[in-house]
């Protein structure tokens, strides 16, 4: 009889173990995927992060080298003004130069 009780006891032991083990077994397998699940859901949030970032940089380059060419026809439109007013002056000054050649011939 009481080598039954034990055989029993040890019998209960055992599969109350296996339970236990089996128990630990499935919540490691959930942790496991719930970290899993995490990495892919950062993973996802990173590559996201990057795709902005480079859109961002891409319309960065975009507006300075818009602004860089805008700089660049201003230079020319102002190089072009300057050039105008020198022309006008240059012309001013050869009418002016003639009218006082004509004044010290007639005079």
């Amino acid at each position: 009889e009481a080598e039954r009780r034990r055989e029993a006891e040890q019998t209960r032991i055992l599969a109350e173990r296996q339970i236990q083990e089996t128990e630990i077994d499935r919540e490691q397998a959930v942790r496991s995927r719930k970290v899993e699940a995490e990495r892919e859901v950062r993973i996802k949030e990173i590559e996201q992060q990057q795709v902005t970032e480079i859109a961002n940089q891409t319309k960065s380059i975009a507006i300075a080298a818009k602004s860089e060419q805008q700089s660049q026809a201003e230079a020319r439109a102002n190089l072009a003004l300057a050039e105008a007013v020198s022309a006008q002056q240059n012309v001013e000054t050869t009418r002016q130069t003639a009218e006082a050649d004509r004044a010290k011939q007639v005079g």
